[in-house]
């Protein structure tokens, strides 16, 4: 999915970063929302209350297919981003399982645990990216952030609406 979006969108790809923050803001507010108007109560509960007792349950099963097929998929996008990029030897299901096992280590240990990795970790991860900027600063070339969609943008419309609206 995020490869078909970067070939077609090519360089206007941080436009549709900003789109897909839209519609995550969204979400947030729908679950943020829901949340205040049901308070101390589930996702699963939420969707019972409000459709009924039937098809509230098939709200919730709907919704729990939908997260592990979810991760499924972002455990597979970067196992292989994993593979493509350092370990082309290595097969995918290595980096799938590591991942998983890190996934259920931070969910058995808490919140509290999970956290202070992340406090650890942030640090080396934000001097990291900013080494990176400052080093390919030279090599950089800002003109192309600039959107091109005016120059042929019902071309790509056209492309993109044929493979996403089949």
């Amino acid at each position: 999915m995020a490869s078909v979006t970067a070939h077609l969108a090519r360089q206007d790809g941080w436009i549709s970063i900003l789109l897909a923050i839209l519609g995550a803001l969204i979400v947030a507010w729908l679950a943020v929302s829901l949340g205040l108007r049901f308070p101390g109560k589930t996702l699963f509960q939420f969707s019972e209350v409000i459709l009924g007792r039937w098809p509230g349950k098939v709200v919730a099963l709907l919704y729990i297919w939908w997260y592990i097929h979810m991760n499924a998929e972002i455990i597979r996008q970067f196992g292989s981003f994993l593979v493509s990029a350092f370990m082309p030897e290595t097969p995918i299901i290595v980096f799938e399982l590591l991942l998983m096992a890190i996934a259920a280590y931070a969910v058995r240990s808490g919140l509290e645990v999970f956290t202070r990795i992340n406090q650890i970790i942030l640090p080396f991860i934000l001097l990291s990216v900013t080494i990176l900027m400052i080093l390919s600063a030279p090599e950089m070339d800002l003109k192309k952030l600039l959107p091109v969609f005016i120059e042929n943008g019902a071309v790509r419309l056209r492309l993109f609406s044929a493979c996403y609206f089949r």
